[in-house]
């Protein structure tokens, strides 16, 4: 066969080309955009309940090969309706039966499938992943036409993704299997997607080389398959010819009997007179049977010939009537087929004007969205730097304590705030009379709020220290408790508290002084450690709501050690929880301290934070969490 090249194409050429391109595009994957999804029939939903029946039938009886055919059925059904990924969930349950079984055909024909859905997603590495397994496959099995389908499949999804020269290698080497078996339908497939390959890699002169090659066994196929189809309307003519020259065959058979019965009568006109006189000797008797015999012969011939005659009127009625009603079918067919292409014509215009209208709507939506985010966004940044300034009067206000470095011998804090601003807070002061003060207190509430208490409750402190001249545990008590009732004195005010822990220590007479609300006082030391609980009360709380007389504040007077630590914290400590929802617990907490004393400051300090974050893994902060610890001596 002789192949037409041109070194430049013409107009006519090229038109022709990109005409091509466009139908073989036509029948690619249809890309990212997945097709729409097509509605059951009342025959689509009792054929999947019919999969799923016989499915579980012959699998509850070890039959996995039958199991796995009506899985690949139910899939393929819910393929057609563009039910992707439930189409995709069955196939790949049925590779896992084929697997099973060993049935590597069966493998191989799934991937091919799901291939192909992945293609119709957009999803073509995946696709690409899969035809490489089919295309092993193929090639083991030594089976040529499939493998040049697998090669062809995947050369179209190695062009979705752009890798073209690959997809060039797979196109060879599947004309190279076509032009083996010397398949003129496939060398022409392999050629057209040469073209089209070269077209989008931008190679156009090869584009035209190989489109040359497509055109050329195109026309030779289509002459091919035209000469096919007038040899089968010839053999059809000459069969109907010899059923023709049949029946005139009988015809004539019938006219030779009726010429001999003619001239049967010619040959007794005919007779001799002697005959005549030999005839008339005969009795009447016997004249009349032969003359009745002859008419009785006369009368079988004539029936015989209408017989012959009313079977071919009967045939000929029966060919007329099944043509009518083959030819009824088929216009049937196509009236349907007309209906129905219109109908989703109209749906589809239909689903395109939807589709129009939401994607205006999204648009619109996403406008407001975007407005919305930046309001959003901005006063975000101003709450922001307000809880940073609340941030800075609060460490302001702080700002007097003393650093515990050079407050203790060895000292440190754990301070572990549940948002920027704390709740929590530490005081250390050098009480007028030289005495030491130092005192861990968790305020109602965190963040803001809690960070405005802080200040509010240091104030406190402040004046009762130092403008009223107090120096001793319960009648500092007895001032914040008084402080605080103060402030809750308004109506429209929420009740504020405070759970604390307050120490003075006195270096000259080796004295520590305690007083605490809720929180206590952990004692760690060679014996052990030892925890000195606070009253059970709350400050500032005197309401009718809490009529009850609360228990008197308690001094707790203790010597003070070498060696001996003294620790004292909020309950976010020990109330925080892990991801089983189990509080660290004092209990924990105490086990831990114990286990630190003869460590430095800085290594507490690091293994405490280590456990309580390990702890809390990724359970959620339920509150400010604050520990102190410090060696006076």
């Amino acid at each position: 066969m002789t192949m037409l090249h041109s070194t430049k194409p013409s107009k006519i050429q090229l038109a022709l080309w990109l005409a091509i391109g466009l139908c073989l595009a036509i029948h690619a994957p249809a890309g990212a955009n997945s097709p729409p999804i097509v509605p059951f029939s009342r025959n689509d939903s009792a054929s999947i309940q019919e999969c799923i029946t016989r499915h579980k039938f012959y699998l509850d009886r070890g039959n996995r090969k039958e199991a796995s055919h009506w899985l690949n059925v139910q899939a393929t059904i819910y393929w057609k309706h563009n039910y992707l990924r439930k189409a995709e969930s069955l196939f790949l349950q049925s590779i896992t039966l084929n697997e099973s079984i060993g049935n590597q055909n069966g493998v191989a024909g799934i991937n091919s499938n799901l291939a192909f859905i992945y293609a119709d997603m957009g999803l073509y590495d995946k696709a690409y992943e899969l035809f490489e397994k089919v295309l092993a496959v193929r090639r083991a099995g030594n089976v040529p036409v499939s493998t040049i389908s697998a090669l062809i499949n995947e050369s179209v999804v190695l062009n979705h993704l752009g890798r073209y020269e690959v997809s060039i290698s797979r196109l060879e080497e599947a004309l190279t299997l076509a032009r083996s078996m010397n398949d003129e339908i496939q060398m022409r497939s392999v050629y057209g997607m040469l073209s089209e390959t070269y077209q989008k890699a931008g190679d156009v002169e090869k584009a035209m080389y190989y489109y040359e090659y497509y055109k050329t066994f195109n026309d030779y196929v289509s002459e091919k398959t035209v000469a096919e189809a007038r040899a089968e309307a010839e053999v059809a003519r000459l069969e109907k010819e010899n059923l023709r020259l049949q029946t005139e065959k009988q015809e004539l058979i019938l006219l030779q009997q009726r010429q001999d019965l003619s001239e049967k009568g010619q040959q007794i006109h005919r007779l001799s007179k002697e005959q005549r006189m030999l005839i008339d000797s005969l009795s009447a008797r016997e004249l009349a049977n032969e003359v009745l015999k002859g008419r009785n012969h006369q009368q079988q011939l004539r029936n015989r010939l209408l017989v012959a005659e009313k079977e071919q009127d009967q045939q000929l009625l029966l060919f007329l009537a099944i043509l009518s009603v083959l030819f009824l079918i088929g216009l049937l067919v196509v009236v349907r087929s007309l209906r129905v292409r219109n109908r989703l014509n109209r749906q589809l215009i239909v689903r395109n004007q939807t589709i129009i209208e939401q994607k205006e709507e999204i648009a619109e939506r996403n406008q407001c969205l975007r407005a919305a985010n930046e309001q959003l966004e901005e006063r975000n940044h101003e709450i922001i730097l307000s809880i940073e300034y609340s941030r800075q009067v609060q460490h302001a206000a702080m700002g007097h304590n003393l650093p515990l470095t050079g407050f203790f011998r060895e000292a440190f804090a754990l301070n572990q705030p549940l948002a920027i601003v704390s709740g929590d807070f530490y005081f250390t002061r050098i009480m007028p009379d030289g005495r030491k003060i130092i005192v861990v207190a968790d305020c109602t509430g965190h963040g803001v709020p809690g960070g405005f208490l802080t200040v509010l409750s240091v104030t406190i402190l402040q004046r009762a220290i130092y403008d009223l001249g107090i120096n001793e545990v319960v009648p500092l008590l007895q001032e914040i408790d008084k402080g605080i009732s103060e402030l809750n004195s308004g109506e429209d005010i929420s009740q504020h508290s405070m759970d604390l822990a307050l120490c003075i220590i006195d270096e000259r007479q080796q004295q520590l002084h305690f007083g605490g609300v809720v929180n206590g006082l952990y004692i760690a030391n060679a014996d052990g450690v030892e925890y000195i609980p606070g009253v059970r009360r709350m400050l500032g709380l005197r309401a009718a709501a809490f009529a009850n007389q609360p228990p008197e504040f308690v001094q707790h007077t203790l010597p003070l050690k070498e060696n001996t630590w003294y620790y004292m914290c909020s309950d976010g400590i020990q109330d925080q929880f892990n991801s089983s929802y189990k509080k660290f617990t004092r209990r924990r907490l105490i086990a831990l301290l114990e286990e630190l004393r003869p460590r430095s400051a800085q290594e507490q300090h690091d293994i405490i934070l280590q456990e309580w974050t390990e702890w809390s893994q990724d359970a959620r902060q339920v509150d400010d969490a604050l520990l102190v610890g410090f060696k006076p001596l």
